[in-house]
């Protein structure tokens, strides 16, 4: 009989969906290698959740994972946009994304230390018997780490409902400037047309002031005249009076 060694490998992705944000599939490999003097050896091996429809991926046949592939998937998938449009995102998005990214990795790390507990080799089993033995491993979720995942989500969805109104209250806000602008503008061509007409009626005011000057000082100018013809009246009545005289004496004579 001629030495086989045979390796098996079943990948079974696991979706983590936290606060509707899409996680890369983790791949879990299992490999058993063994040399019995047998003809052939079949290597089965089985991850089925037991809260998910049962679903066989088998990648033996398959080249080794692609790091920049899964890296730029799990870019695609985490921020759902390039790297050239991280610097236009506005900050708070760039918090929440940043916020649900550090919870996937929470996750995954919790699943991948569970997964790493469950693969531990089990007493008194040699590799014949796990390779001959099909192996039902079960990934159910801990009653802790699913209160974990609660609480990450909740507080995850009350930060999103803080920002929602957050964004409301700016929208708000933005509503509120804008018509306060408006009513600026609308003030202050108010306050120019009545600068204008305020200037217009000083202006008058001043021209009638002018007219009025002019007109006091004609009729002062005419006072005076006035006053000296009455002062040079007494005069010329006593010349008068005196040339009368006097023809009254040259008549006599």
């Amino acid at each position: 009989p001629v030495p086989t060694a045979v390796a098996g490998t079943s990948v079974t992705p696991v979706p983590t969906a936290v606060a509707g944000t899409s996680v890369t599939p983790v791949p879990t490999a299992v490999a058993a290698t063994s040399v019995t003097p047998v003809p052939t050896a079949v290597t089965g091996t089985f991850m089925t959740p037991r809260d998910l429809q049962e679903r066989s991926t088998n990648t033996s046949m398959g080249g080794p994972p692609c790091a920049k592939d899964n890296a730029a998937e799990t870019d695609s998938l985490l921020w759902h946009c390039p790297r050239e449009q991280l610097k236009s995102l506005p900050r708070a998005e760039l918090e929440g994304r940043l916020e649900s990214t550090l919870i996937i990795i929470e996750a995954l790390s919790l699943q991948l230390r569970d997964w790493q507990e469950n693969q531990r080799p089990l007493p008194g089993v040699g590799p014949a018997e796990q390779r001959d033995a099909p192996t039902q491993t079960d990934i159910t979720h801990p009653k802790g780490e699913e209160e974990i995942y609660r609480s990450l989500y909740l507080d995850l969805r009350r930060k999103t409902a803080a920002l929602q109104r957050q964004r409301g209250a700016e929208r708000d806000l933005q509503r509120e400037l804008a018509l306060a602008s408006a009513g600026m503008v609308a003030w202050s061509q108010q306050c120019l047309l009545f600068r204008g007409l305020v200037d217009a009626a000083f202006q008058s005011l001043q021209d009638e002031q002018g007219a009025l000057g002019r007109e006091r000082e004609q009729a002062r100018a005419l006072v005076c005249r006035c006053q000296a013809v009455l002062e040079s009246v007494p005069g010329k009545l006593r010349s008068c009076l005196e040339e009368r005289d006097a023809m009254r004496q040259r008549a006599e004579e």
